[in-house]
């Protein structure tokens, strides 16, 4: 706006010589009264000629005012070189004509007020008034559209990340249902391993040979328990016990060869001994738990109690 009106200014002072050459001045006697304003609304014809140059070149430049009154503001700014100019040439003529004579110049008078313009006399400044609201509505408008445009864009980057954050969270509840659920088909799977791994060795164990195979081995560890402290006056498994063992020894082999008659007692008998060959950690506590473990497979009780008489 500054650079328009100095241009203004400018343009203004460099055309002073023209604007004294067009002043047309009336020189009156004393008492005359002032002769009007040849123009229109009490300016004079070049006041408004010069006034309305100045709206037209704002105009083509496409200058924007904060309102209606800074339009003509502007423009009477931008005037007002060539009306300085007028009213020096009017005193410079007016010296001249001396003292007894007024020198007036009607083509450049105007009123004390300038809301006393009227528009059908300057149609280049209502003309740059309407241009000016018409281009403050366009910015208005298109700042409000930017505003706008620039909430939307807001709005939308926000649902747009508020939407990848439900995708991420949703993806990783996802990923951590599929991993639970992997790891508890895992773990299911391995618990039905050792399910059926358990009912094979149920089943193995229960067999009469398997049964027998351990049966021996039992006898074969306690005869060792026995036999390691014979002659000592304490022993691990003692005579009364070892007794009871081998009782209980041929009741386990009567029962389980009732139950298989083709089993190889022989066979069964190295299988077991070759098992335990150098596993013969023999000691006291040892011992008896693998009495209380032998007898508690036997078909017949350690001791018979006889009804009393």
């Amino acid at each position: 706006m500054k650079q328009v009106l100095l241009a203004a200014t400018a343009l203004g002072l460099m055309a002073t010589v023209v604007v004294a050459q067009e002043i047309p001045v009336v020189v009156l006697f004393p008492g005359a009264p002032p002769p009007p304003a040849d123009g229109c609304g009490g300016y004079g014809s070049l006041a408004i000629k010069w006034i309305e140059e100045a709206a037209d070149a704002f105009d083509k430049q496409g200058a924007t005012f904060d309102s209606g009154d800074k339009v003509r503001q502007a423009v009477m700014e931008a005037a007002k070189p060539k009306l300085v100019a007028a009213w020096s040439s009017m005193g410079k003529q007016a010296m001249a004509a001396g003292p007894s004579r007024r020198v007036y110049a009607p083509s450049v008078m105007m009123p004390k007020r300038q809301d006393a313009m009227d528009p059908r006399c300057f149609p280049k400044l209502m003309r740059l008034v309407a241009h000016n609201e018409q281009r403050l509505a366009e910015q208005t408008a298109a700042e409000v559209a930017r505003v706008e445009a620039e909430s939307q864009r807001r709005v939308e980057e926000a649902a747009k990340r508020e939407a990848e954050a439900a995708q991420r969270a949703e993806a990783e509840r996802k990923a951590a249902e599929a991993e639970r659920k992997a790891a508890k088909a895992e773990a299911d799977a391995r618990l039905e391993a050792n399910r059926r791994a358990a009912e094979e060795q149920s089943r193995e164990a229960a067999k009469p040979e398997n049964q027998l195979r351990e049966a021996y081995s039992l006898y074969i560890l306690l005869k060792w328990c026995h036999d390691v402290r014979d002659g000592y006056l304490v022993q691990y498994v003692n005579d009364v016990e070892m007794h009871r063992v081998e009782t209980a020894m041929k009741a386990i082999g009567d029962k389980l060869k009732a139950q298989d008659p083709n089993m190889d007692t022989d066979k069964i008998w190295k299988q077991a001994d070759r098992a335990i060959v150098g596993n013969k950690g023999i000691g006291s506590d040892s011992c008896h738990w693998w009495f209380r473990q032998f007898m508690g497979t036997s078909p017949i009780p350690a001791v018979r109690v006889q009804k009393p008489q």
